[in-house]
Order: structure tokens, then sequence, then C-alpha cells
């Protein structure tokens, strides 16, 4: 397929989005109009409509994301960042692509720990259970003042990505008094310090089985697959460690498959987690759950 500027293509960046999108649509990709303009604006490094024609060096990169980009990389992987909420982050196959449904979950736990504050300022502690990419401690540190956020993961791989992220917000962390400690665990049999104010996990919990959906084929297997035909080895684990680490009254969020809500309320009433809620996407599909910790729930021990 021909390429979308030669060398001594005098036309300015804008000028070449058409050609671009051409190109992508033509590959079949669903968005093509707006991948081309994330292409362009990462070659030139700001405003397309600003860009002076591409230099010579600008047309071999923008020929190689591109190329890329048509066999199959995740545009997320092709550039090298994500989009996560407020954050820019640095994405690569170490760890899944944040997305949309999973800023739900961030929200949701902004929205917690803020009338948390209101109650009384103090700091907060959090576990983000299975980080990945880092990209929900980050959202949350960054945005509530005082939180420490523990990112757990047992992955070595993901985490060093995640570490990644948080040196590129530590200017942020540092400004809200805020820290992201990555945690190399298996969350099944981790101890936190102390009894936590707030859990969060996107555990794995595609079923044995399914096809993972295109925009997410590229990314690591085993953080995709929960376990067992029904997915939910993994999402139920998560259930069952949170009433031993987090406090009476504290707030456990998760995400699942859209077919596991059920499985989830029974999974959360038989862990003894109480005020069980399914929350529900922007598509209007079940797409987390939240549950609280009783009061007089088994904590085991916790570590000093």
């Amino acid at each position: 397929m021909s390429s979308t500027a030669s060398p001594r293509d005098s036309r300015p960046a804008a000028r070449l989005l058409p050609d671009l999108t051409a190109r992508l649509a033509a590959a079949g990709l669903t968005s093509p109009a707006a991948e081309a303009r994330a292409l362009l604006t990462h070659v030139v490094a700001g405003e397309i409509l600003l860009a002076p024609p591409l230099t010579g060096e600008q047309v071999e990169r923008l020929e190689r994301l591109v190329a890329r980009r048509l066999v199959g990389a995740p545009l997320q992987h092709v550039l090298g960042e994500m989009a996560f909420c407020h954050l820019t982050l640095a994405s690569d196959s170490r760890a899944l692509i944040a997305r949309p449904e999973t800023e739900l979950l961030a929200e949701a736990a902004v929205r917690e720990l803020a009338q948390m504050r209101a109650a009384g300022e103090r700091p907060f502690l959090v576990a983000d259970l299975g980080t990945g990419s880092g990209a929900l401690a980050l959202a949350i540190a960054t945005r509530v003042p005082r939180t420490r956020v523990l990112a757990c993961d047992i992955d070595s791989d993901a985490l060093a990505l995640a570490a990644v992220n948080t040196e590129r917000y530590a200017t942020e962390l540092a400004a809200a008094d805020s820290r992201v400690e990555l945690i190399h665990a298996d969350f099944t049999t981790w101890q936190a310090p102390a009894p936590l104010d707030l859990l969060v996990a996107n555990p794995p919990y595609l079923p044995d089985g399914e096809s993972p959906p295109a925009d997410v084929r590229k990314d690591p297997r085993r953080a995709l697959f929960g376990g067992g035909g029904d997915g939910m080895e993994l999402p139920r684990a998560t259930l069952k460690v949170a009433p031993r680490l987090l406090a009476p009254g504290a707030l456990a969020i998760i995400e699942h498959h859209d077919s596991q809500g059920e499985a989830m309320r029974r999974a959360a009433h038989a862990a003894g987690l109480t005020d069980v809620q399914t929350h529900r996407d922007l598509a209007g599909r079940e797409r987390y759950l939240t549950a609280r910790c009783t009061a007089g729930a088994e904590r085991g021990k916790i570590e000093p």
C-alpha cells in the first residue's frame, strides 16, 4: 500500500490526514479518522493544524507507526501511551490496556474517598489488587490528596511498567502528598500493613474458551482469563480476601465480565460482605460490583 507522504512532500501535516485516514480505513480499522489524527499528532508532537510539513525523519517515523498498526498492533502500543481518566500513561505489551469501563471504578473510588474526607480529615490507605500498568492506583492517588495506594501484582513485567508510570507522575503525587507503592505479591496471600480504607481491583475475568474482543487480543493472556468455565476463579478470590484486608465499613470496588453480575453478588455475600451492589457501564452492561466489609469480618493476621 502506498505511503501517506514522501520525504519530499511539502504538504502541511493537516493535509496528510485524508490519505492516512483512507489507508487505515482500507485496512478495516473501525475508527480510521481518529487513529489517523492520533498518529499524526504523536509524530508532530503538537497540534496538527499548526504543524509545518513533516521532515524526512518524521515521515519515516510515521510510516513505521502505520506499518505496526496495519499488522494489528494496538494503537496504544504503537503510540507507546494510553489515556486513562486525567492521565496519559505508558503502554506496551507488559500489561493490560486500560479501558474506559475501568475509569468507572476510579471515579467510584474517588467519590467514596471524597465522602470519607468530608467526614474528617485524615490520610487514606488504599489497595489496587492486580494493578497492571498502575492506572487505577495513579488515577486515585493523584486525585485524592494524602492517599497511600498499595499497588499489588504477581507479574514483575507489569510492575516494571507501573514503575515507569509512577515515575511519570512523581511531581503530581508529591503535590497531592500521595504515594503509590508497588508490591510484587500474590494478592490471595498478601497481607496489608494495616486495615484498608478502600480496595479496588480489575482482576482477569474472561471465561476459559471465550474469544477475547479484538481490542484486547494483544493484551497478555494472563491478564485476561479469570480461570474456569465462568472466568470467576480470580474475581471470586478477590472477594474472598476483601474482608481480611478492609477496615470495618470500608468499600471494595471490583470490575467483572458483563455475564458475571449474579455470580459476583453470590460470591460477595458468601464472603460475608454487605451492601452488595452491581453497577452498569455506559452501554448498560453489568460491569462492576461494590460491597462493604462488616464490622465483625474475619481479618486475619496483619503484618507489622
